[in-house]
């Protein structure tokens, strides 16, 4: 019997079909499913170099709509990759589709990118210059941006003072650090009240050490062990006495599946558990808001926030599991 020309009828579409969509909450909306080659290649393996760009060009003219037409692009993994890797990256492609859904509910239309082929295709500028192709799908799944230019990565800025960082019952703290010198340069904090970002001074060493000395606990992402955040304080003269939360660890706790496929990222991380876009990465010309490159200090911040609303959501799971 033939399997008649449709998108994803194969594994894939199984896993789309039965492991995502009802899990993401998509059940019943509408949707198109297309593939980048609308033709069954030779060996069922995607093509390369000429023979590649030949016929995803050639393949253009059935499309009806284009990335123009939506109002949001998202990229997630190809669903075949759960096939492939024991299921590893479900949770994370269900964590993206469930965003599509955050957007379709705010009345947004949304184009989701599964996998690298698609990616390049329809995003190829998510291809950094500084990195080029080592830049691919996994570093841009679950990012989104709005061709209105109306979602911006990062954290909205706050009037928090800083005083309101002492006595915090859960403090974050992001450092920016020369990995060469362990020199500070930027120091992020963020609690229950807002969050604050300066330029680090040894002017500044006094009242920082007094914000850590007074706080709860300290929540940090990969804070421990060698080239750490905690490290980088102890060389720069500063100490921790409260207990220390590494949001890596933990989440490595709860998704050790993650860990050998390189997923525990702060972004991998914040994309499990906010709604934010991908501010980690450059985004060429979609690059706005929060961004190593043009907006360190907005970065910074940003980074502060996200291992604390980590921990704030996975906080009550690691109690429950008698981890804490």
């Amino acid at each position: 019997m033939r399997v008649p020309p449709e998108p994803l009828v194969g594994q894939a579409g199984f896993v789309l079909e039965n492991w995502i969509i009802p899990r993401a909450g998509l059940q019943g909306y509408p949707m198109s499913k297309c593939n980048t080659i609308r033709c069954h290649p030779p060996g069922d393996k995607y093509p390369t170099g000429k023979v590649r760009r030949a016929a995803e060009a050639q393949c253009r003219q059935y499309d009806q709509v284009t990335p123009a037409d939506f109002d949001v692009t998202l990229v997630t993994l190809h669903p075949a990759g759960v096939m492939r890797t024991k299921f590893d990256p479900l949770p994370l492609i269900i964590r993206d589709f469930q965003r599509a859904k955050m957007l379709l509910d705010q009345g947004k239309s949304v184009l989701v990118l599964m996998g690298t082929e698609a990616m390049d295709l329809w995003a190829p500028d998510l291809r950094h210059p500084q990195k080029g192709s080592n830049y691919g799908v996994t570093d841009w799944r679950g990012h989104y941006w709005a061709k209105d230019g109306s979602i911006v990565p990062g954290v909205p800025q706050t009037g928090t003072r800083i005083s309101e960082m002492l006595f915090s019952s859960t403090l974050s703290v992001d450092l920016e650090w020369s990995r060469d010198t362990h020199l500070l340069s930027q120091v992020g904090l963020w609690n229950n009240k807002g969050g604050i970002n300066f330029a680090w001074s040894p002017n500044n060493k006094g009242a920082l050490q007094q914000i850590l000395d007074t706080a709860g606990e300290i929540v940090m992402h990969n804070g421990l062990g060698a080239m750490s955040d905690v490290e980088v304080l102890e060389h720069n003269g500063l100490g921790l006495r409260s207990p220390l939360r590494d949001t890596m660890l933990a989440m490595h706790l709860l998704w050790p599946q993650l860990a050998g496929l390189g997923f525990l990222d702060l972004w991998t991380c914040a994309s499990l558990c906010t709604d934010a876009p991908n501010w980690k990465i450059c985004r060429g010309s979609h690059c706005v808001g929060a961004c190593p490159v043009h907006e360190p200090e907005w970065y910074n911040l940003t980074d502060a926030w996200a291992a604390y609303k980590i921990w704030e959501e996975i906080k009550p799971e690691l109690s429950l599991r008698g981890i804490l």
